[in-house]
């Protein structure tokens, strides 16, 4: 058996193709919003704000989730406004995680409006999934600070 990642939302992100004929739990939900075709800084973070609430949702039927990752991605100049929200946004899941599923959730945000290298992207992914819970915490990244180490260093890196 091996540990799952389920990939939900908008189709924009890289994914593997399935291999296992038996898989395990689901350890990590990736959750992809685009952004790309919103015209103000208002409907970004309104969209953001939905699909955060929809992907913590979709953690409910998986007990074995320790991992949360919203990937967005924007076009626009609501980047810079939405990369000022996400922290918060992280934290705000994370802890409604606790209190409506009762579990520790790492959550992260990641912007990739920026990502060069689909695969490397998917093997950060990977990384993570594998890694114990509750490390992580609640953090709010973007492609340059994944992209010369992993996913939990950067989240980590931010505490320091």
């Amino acid at each position: 058996m091996t540990d799952v990642i389920l990939f939900l939302g908008d189709q924009f992100l890289f994914r593997p193709e399935s291999s296992s004929l038996e898989p395990g739990p689901v350890r990590m939900i990736v959750w992809a919003s685009d952004l790309c075709a919103l015209t103000n800084r208002r409907e970004a973070r309104k969209k953001l704000k939905k699909a955060a609430l929809d992907s913590l949702d979709a953690c409910r039927p998986h007990p074995a989730c320790r991992h949360l990752l919203l990937a967005y991605r924007t076009d626009s100049p609501a980047q810079l406004h939405l990369g000022s929200i996400a922290q918060s946004l992280a934290l705000k899941i994370h802890t409604d995680a606790e209190l409506r599923l009762g579990r520790d959730l790492d959550v992260v945000l990641l912007d990739v409006s920026d990502v060069d290298d689909p695969l490397l992207l998917l093997k950060r992914m990977g990384e993570l999934s594998t890694q114990a819970g509750s490390l992580s915490g609640a953090a709010s990244l973007s492609w340059p600070q994944i992209r010369d180490e992993n996913i939990r260093r950067a989240a980590t890196s931010l505490y320091l």
